[in-house]
């Protein structure tokens, strides 16, 4: 061997020790939901809610108004349950309530109309119907594409009436790919980002997961 080789073996060497003592000293990642216990988040069996439309303007009247409140109850509920809705008028006033039969739960709109026809309108309501079944099912279809180890808190009621825009006293957790839209950029050397942490939103019309390191 000759002597300029046994230089470059000599330098190297403690260059690798050097390295390696360097990475052992560096603390160890920690995951802080790493371990958090939960109810597993699997695929939903049922149909997934209907998409919202835009509600810019009703067309069909008070009978397409109701298509657009039914819609919202089933997508804050989470789960396609039987419904059917009904008006106390059968052309827009000023001021006027629809109601919606969710198997059997009712949610009472106040809508207010506002211009000519529907040029400007809104419907409220202060109880909303939510399911466990459906905020699974909404936790699966933003994050099981990109994301692995869903699961979420025990406790959330199986159905409960809350006013919209609820917090949820749970949250869920899930585990970024390094193909995950937001997360995947910050995936490390020896795994994935950390554990993710989410609370859980029931609107008048969806239902939001909502990571807290958005």
């Amino acid at each position: 061997m000759s002597k300029v080789r046994r230089t470059e073996l000599s330098l190297i060497r403690p260059l690798a020790v050097l390295v390696v003592l360097v990475l052992a000293a560096l603390p160890a990642c920690s995951d802080e939901y790493a371990d958090h216990s939960g109810i597993p988040v699997v695929r939903p069996t049922g149909p997934a809610p209907p998409e919202r439309e835009s509600e810019q303007y009703v067309f069909g009247g008070v009978d397409g108004l109701r298509k657009v409140l039914e819609t919202r109850v089933l997508r804050s509920a989470g789960v396609v349950k039987p419904v059917r809705s009904e008006c106390d008028v059968e052309r827009p006033t000023p001021r006027f309530t629809c109601t919606v039969d969710y198997d059997g739960e009712r949610v009472t709109y106040l809508v207010t109309t506002s211009g000519s026809g529907w040029a400007e309108w809104e419907a409220t309501t202060d109880s909303l119907v939510m399911t466990r079944a459906g905020v699974l099912a909404a936790v699966w279809r933003e994050y099981s594409a990109h994301a692995a180890k869903l699961r979420c808190e025990d406790g959330i009621p199986e159905t409960a009436r809350v006013a919209p825009g609820t917090k949820l006293g749970q949250r869920c957790y899930f585990k970024p790919g390094a193909d995950h839209p937001v997360y995947g950029e910050d995936s490390r050397i020896g795994g994935y980002p950390d554990t993710v942490a989410a609370d859980l939103v029931v609107a008048n019309g969806d239902i939001f997961v909502v990571p807290e390191k958005d």
